[in-house]
């Protein structure tokens, strides 16, 4: 049986350990670091590891995957071919700011001609076209191109909202040169720089046979302009569809 000095010589130094204990768990607690989208761990709201909830980089989960609606190849001159690709990202609130892609024409027999890449970005819920002009292949024939997409920077969540363009009545015209006009307008207040159009023109039936593109280096909040597209040669009927698809860069200053 222990003694009553032995009992209260336990007492002093469980007190004691008690404060030490609290102590490190106040110093541990102080100086944990918080917990970030940037710390390789599942914590805060987050539903995967550093993505969802409030960090801005989206789990994969969260994302609906692009739609390509179609790639088409436009002969232009001998030997030269233009590409467009009709691409939509339906995600509402998600998009990417630098994504790498690769357009690849085929022969009839499926056989690589020749391949390009370029950069690009999306904008959430927008519907746009990746377009490549006068792409060589020589004397061979493409048939048709396959468009894919790689090395991509993580999807974000985007807050801002995207601008307003509203495009006025389109003129087409067959000859002496196929030529395009419409006017645009910036419906915000914001300057908007390096503004890509590219024009589609299609058949009755939907296909498209034609693409074009012009910038406008700048477009001041309200300002009107004027888009002017061509092609080098008549095509035989004119197009049943005119289609202008705005794109700019939100990720990277294209509005101030």
């Amino acid at each position: 049986m222990l003694s009553w000095a032995r009992k209260r010589q336990i007492m002093y130094l469980g007190t004691i350990l008690l404060i030490v204990l609290a102590i490190l768990a106040g110093l541990y607690f102080y100086y944990k670091p918080l917990p970030t989208c940037f710390d390789g761990k599942k914590n805060q709201d987050e539903l995967g590891v550093d993505c969802g909830g409030s960090c801005s980089k989206a789990c994969s989960s969260q994302i609906v995957p692009l739609t390509t609606w179609w790639t088409r190849v436009f002969p232009t001159t001998p030997g030269n071919y233009d590409v467009a690709a009709l691409v939509e990202n339906q995600n509402s609130h998600f998009g990417v700011g630098k994504i790498s892609y690769g357009i690849r024409l085929l022969d009839k027999n499926n056989v690589l001609l020749t391949e390009r890449t370029g950069e690009t970005f999306f904008n959430p819920q927008e519907k746009f076209v990746i377009y490549e002009a006068n792409i060589s292949t020589g004397s061979q024939v493409p048939a048709t191109a396959f468009l894919y997409f790689f090395n991509s920077s993580p999807w974000q969540r985007v807050t801002f909202v995207p601008p307003t363009l509203t495009i006025g009545t389109k003129d087409y015209t067959n000859s002496p040169q196929p030529r395009l006009s419409a006017k645009v307008k910036n419906e915000t207040l914001n300057l908007l720089r390096g503004t890509k159009f590219v024009a589609i023109l299609s058949d009755e039936n939907g296909n498209a046979f034609a693409a074009s593109q012009t910038v406008l280096d700048t477009l001041a909040g309200n300002e009107s302009k004027d888009l002017n597209f061509t092609w080098p040669t008549t095509f035989p009927t004119g197009p049943a569809v005119t289609d202008i698809y705005p794109k700019l860069n939100t990720f990277d200053g294209g509005t101030e």
